[in-house]
């Protein structure tokens, strides 16, 4: 992948550009047109303070790969274990969720593995669900009522804090 910085420009900029701007963002609306100017560095060098990345600056594999799995949300996609695994912050989503109502997901890592998909499993069976590891809408929808307290520590933080 190429690396993108202060002075190209052309579409892919502007892709990066308006997944910043979604993510809440500020680029400079002369710079909107593909340009990427010192707003554009500013709201990278920003995301990248959010998501624990090296703070540079420049569009890299790693910078473009986080933007691209910041984008989803929960009940964009069906989701379930396949390979490659799907990630994003809907598979985040799905694990505080599932974490949060006591069925061990492990580390919210953003990964749907197979750690996320016996804790999903669980979680259809006690709610008297089809057992099927996939989270489509009816599945969404009966987490969605479960109403679970996000902002609780789950046992998978209390887990990994304790073996620190």
């Amino acid at each position: 992948m190429r690396i993108y910085r202060v002075g190209d420009r052309g579409p892919e900029v502007a892709d990066v550009q308006a997944r910043l701007v979604a993510l809440g963002a500020v680029v400079d609306g002369a710079e909107r047109d593909g340009t990427f100017g010192r707003s554009t560095e500013a709201a990278v060098r920003w995301f990248q303070g959010e998501r624990h990345l090296r703070v540079d600056g420049l569009v890299g594999p790693d910078t473009w790969e986080q933007l691209v799995e910041a984008g989803w949300r929960l009940g964009d996609r069906t989701l379930y274990h396949r390979a490659p695994l799907f990630r994003g912050d809907d598979v985040r989503e799905l694990q505080r969720k599932l974490n949060a109502l006591g069925f061990d997901c492990g580390k919210e890592d953003g990964l749907y593995g197979p750690v996320t998909d016996a804790a999903l499993r669980q979680f259809q069976r006690n709610v008297g669900d089809l057992v099927d590891g996939i989270v489509g809408p009816h599945t969404l929808s009966v987490l969605r009522r479960m109403r679970p307290q996000e902002e609780a520590r789950s046992r998978a933080l209390v887990r990994e804090q304790e073996e620190l």
